[in-house]
């Protein structure tokens, strides 16, 4: 995996997150529509006390699930996101073009904005729809 938290170079970078326990179809697609938003893919797998807090209960580390997305080739970088959660200190560091959320996630496009409102942060939000089988 490459190097957490560092701004990428080239192009168009896209944002996206997630915690990806059990990753399925629906996450392939999630992030193969994230790819298409830009030029470089960053993945961000939701840290173990990020996600317990969640109230989810990783069977795998964030470790695995981020060694996973990245044998899958899909993401130029794939990071094991802040034990804090803070997203506005990731967008802060990563100043992403897009960030990506997919269909299910909490944040309302207008919410992150509004948090994100924060800081120097010109990019876009985008909504990746529902994958169906």
């Amino acid at each position: 995996m490459k190097p957490a938290f560092a701004k990428a170079t080239v192009g168009r970078q896209v944002l996206a997150a997630g915690v990806f326990e059990v990753f399925h179809a629906g996450h392939l697609y999630f992030l193969n529509e994230a790819r298409k938003l830009g030029d470089e893919l960053t993945v961000i797998v939701t840290s173990d006390s990020v996600a317990r807090r969640e109230g989810k209960k990783p069977q795998f580390s964030a470790r695995a699930r981020a060694e996973l997305i990245d044998r899958l080739r899909i993401a130029d970088r794939v990071v094991v996101g802040r034990t804090d959660g803070d997203i506005v200190k990731t967008v802060r560091e990563l100043q992403p073009d897009v960030i990506a959320l997919g269909y299910d996630q909490a944040f309302t496009i207008r919410s992150l904005a509004s948090v994100l409102a924060k800081i120097p942060w010109r990019g876009t939000i985008r909504r990746v729809k529902r994958f169906h089988a």
